[in-house]
């Protein structure tokens, strides 16, 4: 009964089957997006203001959110800045972070596969801040802060073959 969002530039499997909706994005640029959704939470007013002053550190929040609503550098980081970067549009931004941040918990998701790139930290950053305004650290349904891919067991034995390669 939830609605499935998958944003991802290529038209995959999992979105042709399971989501509702399919956003395709600029490949790189996931970081944008996701600044701009925090832009029009807090223009909403629609963050989690009791979890923030709980658990996130203050001076650090403010400076973010000085940035992203434009106090730092003159520029809001709104979903029209956004737009011409991630190729994402404008209202298609608005209404992924007003159901995010009124579905409660909202299940997020980011694969590390976004922040293989280029200050890609900078991804993981972003979306683990968006996910702390929203409240949704540790709590239950909300997905985990950021997916690092498969795990594996590392061998806890290792067995080399007679010209010394590896078995």
């Amino acid at each position: 009964g939830k609605r499935v969002i998958i944003i991802d530039p290529r038209y995959t499997v999992g979105a042709a089957v399971l989501a509702d909706q399919w956003i395709p994005i600029k490949p790189g640029t996931d970081t944008a997006m996701y600044i701009a959704m925090a832009h029009e939470i807090f223009k909403e007013d629609l963050w989690d203001k009791e979890f923030v002053a709980k658990h996130v550190e203050p001076i650090g929040f403010e400076k973010w959110k000085d940035y992203v609503l434009g106090k730092e550098d003159g520029v809001a980081k709104d979903p029209e800045w956004a737009e011409v970067r991630c190729a994402v549009p404008a209202e298609t931004i608005r209404e992924l972070a007003r159901l995010v941040a009124t579905t409660k918990p909202a299940w997020l998701w980011s694969h590390w596969g976004v922040s293989r790139k280029s200050r890609g930290e900078q991804t993981v950053r972003t979306f683990a801040a968006l996910q702390a305004m929203l409240g949704y650290w540790g709590t239950p349904g909300a997905g985990p802060m950021f997916h690092t891919g498969p795990c594996r067991d590392i061998p806890w034995r290792i067995s080399w073959g007679p010209m010394g390669e590896y078995e």
